[in-house]
């Protein structure tokens, strides 16, 4: 048995969901270089998970609007949790909470004048003979 939301599907190529999915990842680029949780926190949340990791990102015209949906879902949250927990160092350390970490971390990026952006997409495990298993998206 699998962990993959994608329902029995097969979870060798990467699928966008639609804008109601929660089976996706994200993560933040900046110049460059992928920002996500540490592999060895990745490669655990799935009985697939390797070290080797590949991220294809969705098309680049649901970006926006997974964006402004995340968001929103971030600071509805975010002002429920207000004044009760440290919510923010929370989602940034647990795994799971990928769409507000990438907010939380794009945000301190931007206040420090750096251009991040926030990817929204799959994210899949190499396997030994080549083939990938994407846990999300």
């Amino acid at each position: 048995m699998t962990h993959s939301w994608n329902f029995g599907m097969p979870a060798t190529t990467p699928k966008f969901w639609g804008l109601d999915s929660h089976d996706l990842h994200c993560w933040v680029e900046l110049d460059g270089k992928i920002l996500d949780y540490p592999v060895s926190k990745l490669e655990k949340v799935s009985l697939h998970g390797t070290r080797n990791l590949k991220y294809v990102p969705f098309k680049d015209k649901v970006q926006p609007l997974l964006e402004k949906k995340w968001r929103k879902c971030y600071e509805d949250k975010a002002r429920q949790l207000e004044g009760y927990v440290d919510y923010q160092t929370f989602w940034v350390i647990n795994g799971g909470f990928c769409f507000y970490r990438s907010i939380i971390i794009a945000d301190r990026l931007k206040s420090r004048g750096l251009n991040p952006k926030i990817v929204y997409g799959s994210l899949g495990f190499v396997q030994k003979d080549g083939s990938v298993y994407y846990e999300y998206g």
